[in-house]
Parts: structure tokens; C-alpha cells; sequence
């Protein structure tokens, strides 16, 4: 199968506000891009979206992992023996019209730009914080309220994204 041709540190990992989690859980997200002209089936068409992160998995397939890798709607997860895992969204990219188009492999292929998520929260977190210290206050508050938010597992509560657009 084709060789990613870059990667993208997203999510709270990227933007700085993981916690450590009680059950030593950590969700780092780490997306892996395509040239949507490598992502191509035997005959010539273009993979689906499903096919693409089921290529991906099955490159993740090890037989030291006690669990192996998993295709979920928007990412293959890979579950580390230490408690943590991985979510690896599965990207392709190509240009249309002169502008560089990325596409996450979801449903279907899905217009997506995680880097600018990632570049939205890092310059909120500068605007709006009035100090320096310990990454920020805005970055810490998210990170508290993250910790509260996940502080009881009966809880249904946002995600991190959400709770990172609320503090904004």
C-alpha cells in the first residue's frame, strides 16, 4: 500500500491541553495525509473512505500488540500496552483550482482542516490570556475544565473540542 505522505499533531495533544487521566487512558491524535492519487483501488478508482482507514489498520497490524488496531467512523485507533492509544484520522489531499484540498476519510470523504483548529485555539490562547506563565491561562482553564468534565464516568459531557470552544 502507499506510503503517508506527512502527518498532522492534532486535538489536545497539538493544542496542548491533555491531561493526565485517571486510568492513565491518554487520546492522542495524530492524522496521517494521502496524495488522493496514491489512495487508489486495482482498478484504477479511487478508495473509499472505509477502504482507506481499513488500508491504514491493516499497516497497523502487529502481533506485539495485545489488542489489535481498530477502524472506527473517523480514525484507526491503536491501543498501547501502557493504557494509552492513538487515533489516527486518515487524510487525502489534492488540488482543485489552484487550492490545496484535504479530505478526511469519514463516512464518506469529508472536507477537513485540523491545522486550522490547531491555529484557532493557539491564537485565542494568546489573545486572551493575560499572562504567560505555565502555558497560559486560557490553556489552563481548558485543561481544568477538561479534568472536570471527565472527573465522573456516569457523566455524559462534551468533548474537549467543544469544552476548547466554550472557554474561547
Amino acid at each position: 500500500e502507499p506510503t503517508y505522505e506527512s502527518y498532522i499533531n492534532q486535538g489536545s495533544y497539538a493544542m496542548h491541553t491533555i491531561n493526565q487521566h485517571l486510568d492513565n487512558d491518554y487520546d492522542i491524535d495524530v492524522g496521517v495525509l494521502f496524495s488522493k492519487e496514491d489512495l487508489k483501488g486495482k482498478q484504477g478508482a479511487d478508495k473509499t473512505a472505509l477502504e482507506a482507514r481499513k488500508m491504514v489498520c491493516t499497516a497497523m497490524n502487529d502481533d506485539r500488540f495485545k489488542r489489535q488496531p481498530k477502524v472506527l467512523k473517523n480514525c484507526v485507533r491503536v491501543y498501547y500496552d501502557e493504557g494509552h492509544h492513538v487515533d489516527m484520522p486518515v487524510y487525502r489531499t489534492y488540488e482543485e483550482d489552484g487550492e490545496l484540498v484535504q479530505e478526511l476519510a469519514s463516512s464518506g470523504w469529508e472536507d477537513s482542516d485540523p491545522e486550522s483548529i490547531t491555529t484557532w485555539f493557539n491564537d485565542a490562547v494568546i489573545e486572551q490570556s493575560p499572562d504567560a506563565n505555565n502555558g497560559r491561562q486560557m490553556r489552563r482553564v481548558t485543561r481544568l475544565k477538561k479534568k472536570w468534565t471527565n472527573s465522573r464516568k456516569s457523566w455524559n459531557m462534551p468533548s474537549g473540542f467543544i469544552i476548547s470552544v466554550l472557554v474561547d
